[in-house]
């Protein structure tokens, strides 16, 4: 199974109407995981200058982040990127702000759902084994049609993180 990550690094990413991925039977050949913004250098002075939108109206999608993906955190001021899931696409999970970091200052993000599936969305960062994961910023979330299993209002460790969360509006 081959893992497949993109990094919109400020422009917009959209998958239309009529994709499908690559499977055999049920058995789907490759993990897709989408960022609004791109990945951290890890040296810890991360700093996001742009971070565009994504839209996706079908496929499956593993992850779908607000920013990008880094161990360390990201100073993101002046940056708005919308995650907007529809038509038959199929989300496993969204985080609002970063995977594998934390937000420090000004993540603001704006997530649709209006239509499809989503299994897990999360209003804050995810976190990995040691590294901090706060999120600062505001996370919008408008649900006008399809599904969500799971809302999440802050964000999710994974192993030992540590989460803090400042600002969630949610209107169904």
């Amino acid at each position: 199974m081959e893992n497949w990550h993109i990094y919109g690094s400020g422009h917009n990413i959209t998958v239309g109407s009529d994709v499908t991925m690559p499977s055999e039977g049920n058995k789907r050949l490759g993990i897709v995981y989408l960022y609004c913004a791109g990945r951290g250098d890890n040296s810890g002075n991360g700093v996001v200058t742009a971070a565009g939108d994504i839209s996706v109206y079908s496929g499956y999608f593993s992850r779908i982040s607000g920013y990008g993906r880094t161990k360390h955190e990201y100073k993101v001021d002046g940056t708005t990127p919308s995650i907007t899931v529809g038509g038959t696409a199929n989300v496993a999970t969204i985080i609002a702000g970063s995977v594998s970091g934390g937000i420090y200052s000004g993540g603001d993000v704006t997530i649709n759902v209006e239509g499809g599936h989503v299994t897990n969305l999360m209003g804050g960062c995810q976190g990995f084994n040691n590294d901090q994961s706060p999120y600062n910023g505001r996370t919008t979330i408008n649900i006008s049609g399809g599904s969500v299993s799971n809302i999440y209002g802050a964000g999710s460790g994974r192993n030992v993180s540590t989460l803090h969360l400042k600002g969630i509006c949610i209107s169904m």
